[in-house]
C-alpha cells in the first residue's frame, strides 16, 4: 500500500500503479469472501432453532442452481436493483433496474413468455431521469388509468413518484414527484415494494430500510387514489435482518397468501413464511437459504417472475460486491406444477389430471382407481351364500378389518400368514383389529360352525 501511495504522490510509473491496484483489489475480494463465510456461519447458527421448528411444507418451491447473466443480460453498473414488469404491453416480462447513480436501466424482452431474450440495456428510457442516488423502482397502477406508474426509494429516505402519462404499450413518465400520497421522508435508505398485504384490494407498501428493518405503509385510500398511513416498523411478527434489505413478495408455499424473501449484508437469502392469511398476515421466524437457494456472498436484490412461462415464480437477483461481481443470477423454479389444482403435485400426486385423486382422497371401492394414492385400490369382497351376503373390507387395511353378513349365525374368523401359520382367530364379532399385525400379505378364513359358509380371501395389511 505504501508503494502505491508513493507512486501516486510522485505521479509516475502508471503501469506499476495499475498492477498494484489490481493486486489490492484481488486481496480485498479474498478477505471479503472469508469475512462473508464467517458471518454467514454465525447467522446460520443463530437461525438453526427457527429452521428446525418451522419446517418447509411439502408444497414449497424448489430452485435450480443459478445461471449467471442468462437470456442476454449484462451488468453495466456496480448496483442493479431489478424489477420485472411488462413495460411495452406485449405480454412478456421486461426488466427495469435501479442503478447506483440513480439511473433507470431498461432491458426490453424481445423473446417470448417462455423463452426470454433481453436487448442491450438502455438508461433512462421513456422520459425517465436520474434520482439523487441509488434507486429501487417498483411498478403499480396507482392512479387507476390502466398503465404502470413507478415509485422508487432513495439513499436519503425520500419516496419518488413517476406517473405514467403514456399508455400500457407506450409508456411516458412525468417528472419526479417527491413523497406523494401522504408518504414522508424517513431517515436511511428506503426501498419500496408494492403488495396487497392486507387483502383489501389496493396496493400497500413494504419498504426495506438500511438498518435491516421492515417498514409497512398501509394504503388507507383506494386502488385509484392511494393514501399511505404512517409507517409501522417490523409489523406482523417480522424481525430485522442484518443491514439493508429489499423485500420481495411471492406465495412460496402455495397456500394462497404472500410470503417474503429478502437478503442481508452477508449474502444469505432470508425467508419469512406467512403462517397467517392473505388478509391478516403473520410471519414465522426467518429461515436461511431455503428452497435449495445458495448465498451470493453479499447483499443482493431480488425480484420474482415467471420467466419460463411454466406457471411458477422464478427468482432473479443481482449481487453487490459478492462472489459474482454484481452480475445477474437466475434461479429457475423447478417445482412441479399442480396441474389439477388439488394442492398436490409431482410424485405426491399419483394422478395430476384429476382433482379427486390425491393423498387423502376418498376411495371408491372396486373401481380399479387408487383415489387416495396409497398404491392400491380399495377392494371389498362380497360373497353370496344361500341368498345371503358376506362382505370383507377395506382391503388393503391398516387398522380395522370388517366382516359383515346378513347371516344370523356366528362367524369364525382366522388369519394366516403366507406360510399357512395361524396368527389370529376370533368369533362373534365383525371388527378385527389388525394394527399389531406387521404389514404384508395374509389370508383370511371366514366360516360358520356348521360349515354353511367357508370362504378364504387374500388381504393386504398396509402401514
Amino acid at each position: 500500500m505504501h508503494k502505491l501511495t508513493n507512486l501516486r504522490l510522485a505521479n509516475r510509473n502508471f503501469r506499476r500503479q495499475s498492477i498494484l491496484e489490481k493486486k489490492l483489489a484481488q486481496l480485498y475480494k479474498k478477505l471479503l469472501r472469508l469475512q462473508t463465510l464467517f458471518k454467514r456461519a454465525t447467522v446460520t447458527t443463530l437461525a438453526v432453532g427457527a429452521m428446525a421448528t418451522i419446517p418447509l411444507p411439502s408444497t414449497a418451491q424448489k430452485f435450480a442452481p443459478f445461471e449467471i447473466n442468462p437470456f442476454g443480460l449484462v451488468r453495466i453498473e456496480l448496483i442493479h436493483v431489478p424489477d420485472f414488469t411488462d413495460l411495452d404491453g406485449d405480454g412478456d416480462l421486461d426488466i427495469m433496474t435501479g442503478g447506483d447513480y440513480g439511473a433507470f436501466i431498461y432491458y426490453e424482452n424481445t423473446g417470448t413468455v417462455s423463452t426470454p431474450e433481453f436487448l442491450a440495456p438502455v438508461s433512462n428510457p421513456f422520459g425517465l431521469t436520474n434520482t439523487e442516488n441509488i434507486n429501487a423502482p417498483d411498478f403499480a397502477d396507482l392512479d387507476g388509468d390502466g398503465d404502470l406508474d413507478i415509485i422508487t426509494g432513495s439513499y436519503y429516505g425520500e419516496f419518488f413518484y413517476l406517473e405514467n402519462t403514456g399508455t400500457i404499450t407506450d409508456p411516458a413518465f412525468a417528472a419526479l414527484s417527491s413523497n406523494p400520497f401522504g408518504l414522508d421522508t424517513i431517515e436511511g435508505m428506503r426501498f419500496p415494494t408494492f403488495a396487497d398485504i392486507d387483502g383489501d384490494g389496493d396496493y400497500d407498501i413494504m419498504a426495506g430500510v438500511s438498518g435491516g428493518t421492515f417498514s409497512f405503509l398501509k394504503n388507507i385510500g383506494t386502488a385509484s387514489l392511494p393514501l399511505f398511513d404512517a409507517p409501522q416498523t417490523n409489523p406482523f411478527g417480522l424481525s430485522s435482518t442484518h443491514g439493508l434489505n429489499i423485500p420481495a413478495f411471492a406465495d412460496l408455499d402455495n397456500d394462497g397468501d404472500l410470503d417474503i424473501m429478502t437478503t442481508e449484508y452477508y449474502g444469505p437469502f432470508i425467508y419469512f413464511m406467512n403462517t397467517g392469511t392473505a388478509a391478516a398476515p403473520s410471519y414465522a421466524p426467518p429461515q436461511i437459504d431455503p428452497f435449495e437457494l445458495v448465498s451470493t456472498g453479499n447483499f443482493s436484490f431480488i425480484t420474482f417472475g415467471d420467466l419460463d412461462g411454466d406457471g411458477d415464480t422464478d427468482l432473479l437477483t443481482a449481487d453487490y460486491y459478492g462472489f459474482y461481481d454484481g452480475n445477474f443470477l437466475y434461479f429457475q423454479n423447478t417445482t412441479p406444477v399442480d396441474e389439477d389444482l388439488d394442492g398436490y403435485y409431482g410424485s405426491a400426486d399419483c394422478d395430476d389430471t384429476n382433482p379427486e385423486i390425491h393423498p387423502g382422497g376418498i376411495e371408491i371401492p372396486n373401481n380399479g382407481i387408487d383415489e387416495d394414492c396409497d398404491g392400491v385400490d380399495l377392494i371389498t369382497q362380497t360373497h353370496d351364500i344361500a341368498d345371503k351376503k358376506m362382505t370383507i373390507y377395506p382391503n388393503p387395511v391398516s387398522e380395522t378389518l370388517f366382516v359383515t353378513t346378513d347371516l344370523s349365525t356366528e362367524l369364525l374368523i382366522s388369519i394366516f400368514d403366507i406360510t399357512g401359520q395361524l396368527i389370529y382367530t376370533q368369533s362373534g364379532t365383525d371388527a378385527i383389529d389388525v394394527s399389531n399385525i406387521p404389514a404384508g400379505l395374509y389370508f383370511i378364513k371366514v366360516s360358520t360352525p356348521t360349515d354353511q359358509m367357508n370362504i378364504v380371501e387374500k388381504i393386504v395389511v398396509a402401514r
